[in-house]
């Protein structure tokens, strides 16, 4: 667009020009209106002459008479109208995710209690086991992701917490399992599991193979659960790769676990970014780390955001044989977070259950008889 000009000709430089008017009621985070109304936010924090944005509920249009707050008490009543629409078109608060996701937001936000992760494991620990779940970047661009769960064995249920999300930069999958051996070496975790389908297939063959990178040793790796492996791998190998070769059926009680897991609040996720700035800014070592370091403390709390945010994107459907099949919402997110994070919470759960019938088996049946 052109630039008014003046009676005279000439431009007045306090006038604003080629502006914006933008408006919309609250829908979900991760929508172009959502991301539109946060960047508007930051340039009017940033650059205040130039941008403004401000919002209200309904308290605005009930005090000026446009809106009578018995109907408003009507909605809030209806049984039908839920919550988070009233929320949403009454009170401006942005839904984390879609009603029709199969996780839901709010649930996952209540299981994000921890507020430190770990980048080494907690010293003499001693009550359960350290597991890595790694899902292989497919597309370019993509990053190979790895997810440290820590699994306490006390108690009558495990509990389980995710630690950490860690993220490869190189592509090559040498590189990737030199760096997962690494972990194990830190970690020494009970088992890596990861999808053996496509790409995971040729990360697997590295693993199997051992690895001399600046005069340091690797050893190779071999697979728990998958005999196919077993005429290529070395005689000498460390048995801790746990193989997942998915199909629907599989990825079906993959998503069900995972919900009741969720649902059932036995998995504790990082806080947010913004809750660990908080938390950290209260102490004087944070405040002296440049910004970068500052950044790279916080991807775990980031990624932890992004794997919620996958999670909630996902709405459920049954096919013909009544298996759950999840699609994306919004077909721009994805979901490598989310196959690492059911897979890994999928292992967790074969070893408690396993764990429960080899302690069934110790039972006689004389101590399940009662006299009267």
């Amino acid at each position: 667009n052109v630039d008014r000009r003046t009676m005279s000709g000439l431009i007045n430089p306090t006038e604003p020009h080629a502006a914006q008017t933008m408006i919309t009621t609250a829908g979900y985070r991760g929508t172009y209106a959502h991301d539109r109304t946060l960047e508007t936010l930051v340039d009017m924090a940033i650059e205040p002459g130039k941008a403004f944005c401000f919002g209200g509920d309904f308290r605005i249009p009930v005090m000026h008479g446009l809106l009578s707050a018995d109907k408003v008490k009507e909605k809030l009543k209806n049984s039908s109208y839920k919550l988070e629409s009233f929320l949403r078109e009454y009170m401006s608060v942005w839904s984390g995710g879609s009603e029709d996701s199969y996780y839901s937001y709010e649930l996952i936000s209540q299981c994000r209690k921890l507020v430190r992760p770990e980048f080494k494991p907690e010293v003499n620990f001693k009550d359960g086991f350290y597991v890595m779940a790694v899902d292989v970047a497919r597309f370019e661009g993509d990053q190979t992701v790895a997810l440290i769960f820590k699994v306490y064995t006390t108690g009558e249920r495990y509990k389980i917490h995710l630690v950490n999300i860690k993220l490869m930069n190189s592509t090559h999958f040498k590189n990737q399992a030199i760096y997962i051996k690494q972990m194990d070496n830190l970690f020494n975790f009970k088992a890596i599991v990861m999808d053996i389908n496509g790409n995971g297939a040729g990360l697997a063959d590295y693993l199997i193979d051992e690895q001399n990178e600046n005069g340091e040793y690797y050893q190779p790796y071999g697979f728990l659960n998958k005999n196919k492996y077993s005429n290529t791998e070395k005689r000498f190998s460390v048995k801790k790769l746990y193989g997942i070769e998915a199909n629907r059926q599989f990825n079906s009680e993959c998503f069900t676990n995972a919900h009741l897991i969720l649902s059932l609040k036995r998995v504790s996720l990082l806080i947010n970014e913004r809750q660990a700035r908080r938390y950290f800014g209260k102490y004087k070592s944070w405040n002296k780390l440049n910004p970068v370091k500052q950044a790279n403390k916080l991807i775990p709390y980031a990624q932890t955001t992004k794997l919620q945010d996958q999670l909630s994107n996902l709405k459920a459907n049954l096919d013909n044989n009544s298996s759950i099949v999840l699609t994306m919402i919004k077909k721009s997110t994805r979901k490598d977070l989310v196959s690492a994070f059911i897979y890994g919470l999928y292992y967790i759960n074969e070893v408690e259950e396993e764990e429960k019938r080899s302690r069934n088996r110790k039972y006689n049946k004389g101590q399940f008889s009662f006299l009267n």
